[in-house]
């Protein structure tokens, strides 16, 4: 780890090197590198799902390491050449409304009272309540996943009875999105592909139109 990196950043280097960099360039020779390599293993890592943001992480890295190969004179040129591939353009973050921040919060937590039990031909039954009734849903389920969903939906749907208080875990904690079924919600919501961290930026965004509406 170079001098003046934290922890964090040094295991990131390494996480990098080993998944994004070495998999693709770790036998090529520091002296057989070239631009037209750098640019294709660039256009694979993106073709393959890697987002702008971490394909940007290691083409620095990887350009780091080549500058300091070129002053150790063990490379004969730099062959990251690649204009803005080093830069992060993240995309805009989604703002929620007040009264989808409202909604969110009263459906975060939330589950449908039922259970989901596997039976010995290896099916899943599921039983929900409805009006303080324990029903069985008329279908099996091949996985615990689909059984869980269906739950999920006719509680959503309002064919189940809901817990009475949010049974909420630590706050972006481990199994935080599982047990809130976060995905699901923020769909519910209108706001597919919302992050928890987005909160923060939509917090930052709202806090400032409140304080100019008080001053006027």
């Amino acid at each position: 780890m170079a001098k003046g990196n934290s922890r964090r950043t040094g295991d990131l280097y390494l996480w990098l090197l080993k998944k994004r960099i070495t998999p693709c360039l770790g036998g090529v020779r520091l002296g057989k590198l070239s631009t037209a390599m750098s640019r294709q293993w660039r256009a694979d890592l993106l073709g393959n799902g890697v987002s702008v943001s971490m394909a940007a992480k290691a083409y620095r890295l990887l350009r780091a390491v080549l500058m300091t190969a070129e002053d150790d004179q063990n490379s004969g040129q730099s062959v990251c050449r690649i204009r803005g591939a080093g830069d992060k353009h993240p995309e805009e973050r989604p703002v929620l409304t007040v009264a989808q921040v409202f909604e969110l919060a009263d459906w975060v937590g939330r589950r449908p009272v039922g259970n989901v039990r596997k039976l010995k031909n290896g099916a899943y039954r599921l039983r929900f309540q409805r009006h303080g009734e324990m029903r069985t849903h008329p279908e099996g389920f091949t996985t615990r996943g689909d059984a869980e969903r269906a739950l999920w939906k006719i509680g959503m749907d309002g064919r189940a009875d809901l817990h009475a208080g949010p049974v909420v875990p630590r706050l972006g904690g481990s199994g935080f999105n599982t047990r809130t079924r976060w995905v699901d919600v923020v769909k519910e919501i209108g706001m597919p592909g919302l992050h928890f961290h987005d909160l923060r930026h939509t917090g930052n965004m709202l806090a400032p139109s409140r304080v100019r509406g008080s001053r006027s």
